[in-house]
């Protein structure tokens, strides 16, 4: 006769062995990508193990996971997307392949699979924070980096554009008062007679905006 305790362990068994065949979400890393279809390869970081004393296996790199950028109908921040880049891949509760190839539009599944893993998305990030060695020195500010360039917003406004290793200075915009300064010993000399133009001098610009900052 079949004892609770075995029937509990079946039960487990049999749950366990479904659970292996659901995906869910999983950090992974793009291999291959298509830039006209915005469809990529990527590896799942995360090895799969079946048993608890079973040597940890690979999963072989997922295809055509589209990567998605943030944007709406009207606006959109678009990343360069680079073999090496990681990403958070997220498996959708159905099959989305008709809703893939279609305008956005609600569409009835293509089957009944679930948690698939040829239902998968990505989403660009995921890297530990612990792998560049970089820190969040400014947490209260917007952050646009683009290898050494980078653009910052600051709460109160000011507008940092700025490149690696280079100073910030202030900088003037057409229409901004500033102050220019004319080297001792120069000489402004008028057109003859009484000119009817303004005197246009080069100079130095001693004085630019608060609120915009830009590097050399």
């Amino acid at each position: 006769m079949t004892t609770p305790g075995e029937v509990a362990r079946n039960l487990r068994m049999v749950f366990e062995g479904l659970m292996e065949g659901v995906y869910v979400a999983m950090p992974g890393q793009i291999t291959e990508y298509d830039q006209s279809t915005r469809l990529a390869s990527v590896l799942p970081s995360i090895l799969r193990q079946y048993k608890s004393n079973a040597e940890p296996v690979s999963i072989a790199p997922i295809q055509n996971v589209l990567i998605i950028q943030s944007r709406t109908a009207l606006a959109q921040v678009r990343l360069p997307v680079n073999v090496g880049d990681k990403c958070f891949l997220i498996f959708a509760d159905r099959n989305v392949s008709n809703f893939m190839q279609g305008d956005g539009s609600q569409k009835a599944p293509l089957d009944d699979r679930m948690h698939d893993i040829n239902d998968a998305v990505a989403f660009l990030g995921g890297w530990p924070p612990a792998s560049d060695g970089k820190t969040d020195d400014d947490p209260t500010s917007l952050l646009v980096q683009y290898k050494d360039s980078s653009l910052k917003i600051k709460q109160d406004g000011e507008i940092q554009i700025g490149a690696k290793n280079k100073p910030l200075k202030r900088s003037a915009r057409e229409g901004d008062t500033v102050r220019v300064t004319i080297p001792a010993g120069s000489f402004l000399v008028p057109p003859s007679g009484v000119p009817n133009v303004p005197i246009i001098a080069d100079g130095k610009i001693t004085s630019g905006s608060d609120t915009t900052k830009v590097s050399d």
